[in-house]
């Protein structure tokens, strides 16, 4: 115990931007006396590393007891996560009385009566809207599936979060049927090519995945997918390349290098690194997607003609990139005799470069 107290006296000189800075002070004994701020990672664990945080807690102790609404924020955006009267918070946390919950948006999400580790009376579900969610995840999942398989992507989205949101204090929030209504949500935005909306979600469920150790399937490898998408959208390309090359492998494991999946995700890496202007790593792989498409076989593929025009351009472009001039403009000349007489071929030509 006196370890822990040492460490939270740490605290009092770790400070960011939006988190209040306060004594916290011990006594002789080592209890803690009167306003801390106390720094948490995201497991809720103390921690004196400002990069792990990821909430901080106000409270006010007298002989090492909170005596005044104890407070939650997330440490990045000062964003409330959780407030409620606890009779202590170390080694465990022990309620007694209201305490609420709140999303990644400050918004109210659980509301209920706790005594010691428990609920222990009228308790409230909200969803993002604000309103009540009073039937169980499963249930919502279900409507949220019927929804989804008619196409019908945005009423599915509205049942999922409320799935995912149940989820959460129904089961748990780091289990796997969370995870999946989660996955639900984020896979229900990618059928929209909205990308942006689904990161959050398609992380999360990653996340609690490979705490679970549930790093082989199928579900998983879709969320890496949709979350590698999701940085190469916001431009952070290194992040989405370690994603898409953890996909292509996972996939070569489930698949086999000759499936159609497997060229899908090295299609998927080599646009990444392209955009991430990392053209000698690019050349390989889009080296490889040419020596696929042009196996017999796949010219019968409907889509063939853009898949093959597009991987020509794209190799003809990390070559002159790379200075390899020689062998750009063949790979181009290559392309032309390709498309001449064929739908798209002056907008291909008005793309090589002069």
């Amino acid at each position: 115990m006196r370890s822990l107290f040492i460490l939270l006296c740490v605290l009092s000189t770790v400070t960011a931007a939006q988190v209040p800075e306060n004594p916290n002070k011990t006594d002789a004994s080592g209890k803690r006396q009167g306003p801390w701020t106390i720094l948490m990672d995201k497991n809720s664990i103390v921690t004196a590393n400002p990069d792990s945080a990821v909430y901080y807690r106000v409270a006010t102790y007298k002989d090492d007891k909170p005596v005044t609404t104890v407070r939650d924020y997330h440490y990045k955006t000062g964003i409330i996560q959780f407030e409620g009267t606890l009779t202590q918070d170390v080694p465990k946390v022990i309620y007694d009385g209201k305490a609420t919950w709140y999303n990644d948006q400050g918004q109210k999400e659980f509301e209920a009566e706790m005594k010691g580790e428990q609920v222990a009376g009228a308790y409230a579900l909200y969803a993002e809207d604000g309103t009540l969610i009073t039937e169980y995840a499963d249930s919502l999942n279900k409507r949220g599936r019927e929804l989804y398989q008619q196409k019908k992507f945005t009423e599915s989205i509205v049942f999922f979060k409320k799935a995912s949101i149940r989820a959460k204090y129904e089961f748990g929030d780091k289990t796997a049927k969370r995870a999946a209504m989660l996955g639900n949500t984020a896979l229900a935005y990618s059928k929209m090519d909205d990308y942006i909306s689904a990161g959050p979600y398609s992380i999360k469920a990653v996340e609690i995945y490979r705490q679970l150790g549930e790093t082989g399937t199928a579900n998983y490898i879709n969320m890496v997918a949709i979350t590698a998408t999701y940085w190469q959208i916001q431009k952070q390309y290194d992040k989405g390349e370690i994603l898409f090359r953890e996909v292509l492998a996972a996939t070569e494991k489930l698949s086999g290098k000759a499936s159609d999946a497997y060229l899908i995700r090295l299609m998927n890496l080599g646009i990444c690194l392209v955009k991430g202007e990392k053209y000698a790593e690019a050349k390989p792989i889009y080296t490889e997607i040419r020596s696929r498409l042009e196996k017999p076989g796949y010219q019968d593929n409907r889509n063939f003609p853009s898949d093959y025009a597009t991987t020509m351009l794209r190799l003809g472009t990390i070559n002159v990139k790379l200075r390899q001039l020689a062998e750009g403009k063949k790979v181009y000349e290559e392309l032309l005799n390709y498309i001449t007489g064929k739908p798209g071929y002056e907008k291909i030509q008005s793309d090589l470069p002069r």
